[in-house]
Parts: structure tokens; sequence; C-alpha cells
């Protein structure tokens, strides 16, 4: 196809958004409502896998020593804790280390513990963090059975919340991505079934002369894709603004909690133009399926 005919195509299409201003105006209006929610939700899902996953690298469990060990099990325990897979560090805490740290954290009440250098009860410790919590289980499991180990302790409640909130989190962005697609997709198919419609008698035309179906077809498909880009530049606006905003309040509190929660959040700036190009694609991919689903049928001659 020859460019001035593709240009013809192109501004036909857009022409005709301005014919069906109307119906034009309510697809782009709720497109970009559909895509708002979804940017919301996609953020919401980011900055809580950030927020997870910092809360998931606090986390940590201590294998304790026995005290019978024999120097090989505890050489060979150190070698399993260096060769373990799922590791992100390890700190080992010896006897002496770790009766210093309780005395810490007694404060002013450490002189109790005063006299048990000579005896000290407490054991040997590796303090372990792990990559990932969905595989603690198995890591544990490893070193249970290690010899030389007196025991194992791990923050089971608190892995399963964080492991069940990563996959209702994963869930939920993939649900509101479906449906809010499905959603744009009708509208998007009704606006360009009107258009479709008050030029059926034009299209057959086009058909019985010859023209070819991406003919036909391009000038319906710029239209849906110029409504979803429009719409998905007010979405990324909208979006853009309410975060910042967001942002901004929390950063001007005096609670520590949402300062805390604050610093856990990814700045826009850092993602404006994923979110851009994703709101983007979204709209304008939206926007011309549904054009080809609305034409499709009038093609059949």
């Amino acid at each position: 196809m020859k460019g001035s005919g593709t240009g013809y195509l192109v501004k036909t299409g857009i022409k005709s958004i301005w014919q069906n201003k109307l119906m034009s105006l309510a697809s782009i209006a709720v497109l970009s409502a559909c895509l708002m929610i979804l940017g919301v939700a996609a953020l919401f899902s980011v900055n809580m896998g950030e927020a997870l996953a910092y809360v998931e690298s606090q986390n940590e469990i201590v294998v304790f020593i026995a005290e019978e060990a024999t120097d090989e099990e505890r050489a060979d325990l150190e070698a399993l804790v260096a060769s373990t897979g799922n590791i992100e560090s390890y700190q080992y805490i010896s006897k002496e280390d770790a009766l210093k740290e309780t005395k810490e954290e007694f404060g002013p009440d450490s002189a109790l513990l005063d006299g048990l250098e000579e005896d000290n009860p407490l054991p040997a410790s590796y303090r372990i963090k792990l990559q990932n919590l969905d595989y603690m289980y198995d890591t544990v499991s490893t070193f249970q059975k290690a010899p030389g180990v007196e025991t194992v302790s791990y923050p089971q409640d608190v892995a399963e919340t964080i492991v069940s909130l990563k996959n209702m989190v994963s869930i939920f962005g993939i649900a509101i991505i479906a449906v809010f697609v499905a959603v744009s997709l009708v509208i998007i198919s009704n606006t360009i079934r009107l258009t479709v419609f008050a030029r059926r008698r034009e299209i057959n035309i086009m058909k019985y002369v010859g023209a070819t179906n991406g003919f036909i077809r391009l000038p319906f498909v710029v239209e849906g894709m110029f409504i979803g880009l429009l719409a998905a530049l007010i979405a990324y606006f909208a979006v853009w603004g309410g975060y910042q905003g967001i942002m901004n309040m929390i950063m001007g509190t005096t609670s520590q909690f949402l300062q805390s929660m604050a610093d856990s959040l990814i700045p826009f700036g850092e993602i404006w133009y994923w979110v851009l190009a994703g709101f983007a694609l979204t709209g304008m991919g939206t926007g011309a399926l549904g054009s080809v689903l609305s034409i499709r049928k009038h093609l059949k001659v």
C-alpha cells in the first residue's frame, strides 16, 4: 500500500472518532478508568512485593550446635552451611558471643548473668538469612538431619503468612488485569461497531470491487488504537499525580511507621517509563483488538 493511501486511511480512522465523538468520549472515559484501576493494582502489587521482599530478607533461621558435637561434626556442619542453596548469608555465633549478646539484651539487669562465663549454658549457633522463604522448610529439614545439630529455630508462622500474601497479591493482580481488559474490549468493540454499522454499505461495496481486508480494516484499527492511546495518556497522568500525592502526604507526616512505609515504596521516577509503556501498549493493543473483533463479520461477503 502506498504512503498516500495509508495516510488517507489513517486520517479516515481519526476523523471517525470525531464523527462519533459522544461514543468515543464514553469509550475513552471507561478505558481510562479501567487503565487507572489496572495501574493502581499493578503499582500496589509491585510495592507489596518490595515490602514483602524486605520483610522476607529480615527473617532468619538459627541452627543451634549440640554441646556434645565433635570437632568433625562441627567442621562438617560449617561446610554444609557454606554449600547449602537458598542461603543469602550466615554468621557463626560462638558460646561467648551468645552470652555477650544476651547480657546486652538484659541491659541494666545483665549482672544477673555474671559468673556464667566459666559454665556457659548457651549453645553456639549459625544465624542464616534465606534467599526465598518458599523453600524454607527444605532448608530447615536439611539442617535438622545434620549430625551435631541440637535444634533449628525458624519463623514458621511469619513464613507461611508471607508466602500466602505473595500468592494472594499475584492472583489478585492477574484477576484484576483479566477482568478490566475484558471490560475494555467490550467497550471498544461497541464503539467501533457503531462506526462499522454506519459504513456497512461502503464496506460491502469495497469488498465487491476487490479491496483487501487490510485496506478496509485499517481505519477502524487506527480509530481503536487512537482511542486506546488517549485513554492511556489520561490514565498515566492521573496515576502519576495520585502516586506522587500519596508519596508526598506520607513523607510529610510525623509518624515513624508511615515514614518507614514510604521508604519501602518505589519512587515513581524509577518506574515511570514502565508505567507509561504499559499503559500505551495495553490501551492501543486493546483498542486494536476490539476493532478487529468488531469488523470481522462485516468482512465476510
